[in-house]
């Protein structure tokens, strides 16, 4: 049985709270992740059903070998991430924004939206940069961080502060640009905006399969407003042609016409020049 991230929650909290409690019973867990008794009836009935716990006589919470192990793993990586979420912060905040691992915190704080940068945003602007999937950051957002093999790719395998800062800081540059342009629709906006930051940086370095490496070497003062604009103009027009609807932009169809683009692409200013 594969666990979705809320039946993770509720295994990890039934751990915390033995190793705290001793024994643990379905109210003290819904005391812990302040939910009500009805749902955490819910999430056991499924955890039993699924073999990772059990419950006794007394209604008490017993994980199983599988549930152990498994409340282990979540817990671990759930103490690396809050780990790693607080160094982003930190190295964030030195370079003038704010990322809001704690929700609305900053926001609170009077802090500016365009110097906000959500956990769920950092890691749409990563996975369409390097992992080349714009359509999963604009259709898949909230599985990011529960992905396994996502997540090491990307906060693992390049947990590099800078490449974070640079991702986030273009990412909302392009933010900015999109939401502000008269050129496209609401609804386009939303579409097209981490297509257009992923076109961007591909055009820039020349290829549609952009690394951690190249990026880093790139000058960002080289993506201006206009470099913008023209990566927009060419992510909406293949947009349009596909139909320009949500169902387009969360497909895999956008991309492939993006790609061929990028590798065959070619600027207007060089084409006046012709």
């Amino acid at each position: 049985m594969k666990l979705h991230t809320a039946g993770e929650d509720y295994l990890e909290a039934v751990l915390i709270l033995q190793k705290k409690l001793g024994m643990v019973r379905s109210v003290d867990v819904a005391r812990y992740m302040e939910v009500s008794k009805p749902s955490v009836c819910y999430a056991v009935g499924t955890l039993r059903e699924g073999g990772f716990l059990t419950t006794d006589e007394n209604h008490y919470l017993h994980l199983t070998d599988l549930g152990q192990e498994v409340a282990e793993k979540i817990y671990e990586r759930h103490c690396f991430l809050t780990k790693q979420l607080r160094q982003i912060e930190m190295y964030f905040k030195t370079r003038g924004l704010f990322y809001d691992r704690r929700k609305n915190f900053y926001k609170n704080q009077g802090k500016r939206p365009n110097e906000i940068v959500s956990i769920g945003f950092l890691g749409q602007c990563l996975m369409s940069l390097f992992m080349g999937k714009p359509n999963y950051a604009r259709a898949r957002p909230s599985t990011l961080l529960s992905n396994d093999d996502s997540y090491k790719k990307l906060y693992v395998d390049n947990a590099d502060l800078e490449l974070f800062y640079r991702s986030a800081s273009l990412g909302k540059k392009v933010e900015h640009f999109i939401k502000s342009s008269n050129e496209y629709s609401q609804a386009a906006k939303s579409d097209i905006l981490f297509y257009t930051l992923y076109a961007v940086v591909a055009l820039a370095v020349h290829s549609a399969d952009i690394t951690p490496t190249a990026f880093k070497e790139l000058d960002l003062s080289v993506i201006d407003d206009a470099k913008i604009s023209e990566a927009a103009r060419m992510v909406f027009d293949v947009y349009t042609k596909l139909g320009g609807s949500n169902k387009v932009a969360k497909g895999n169809d956008l991309l492939e016409g993006i790609r061929t683009c990028i590798n065959n692409y070619e600027s207007p200013m060089c084409q006046m020049q012709r």
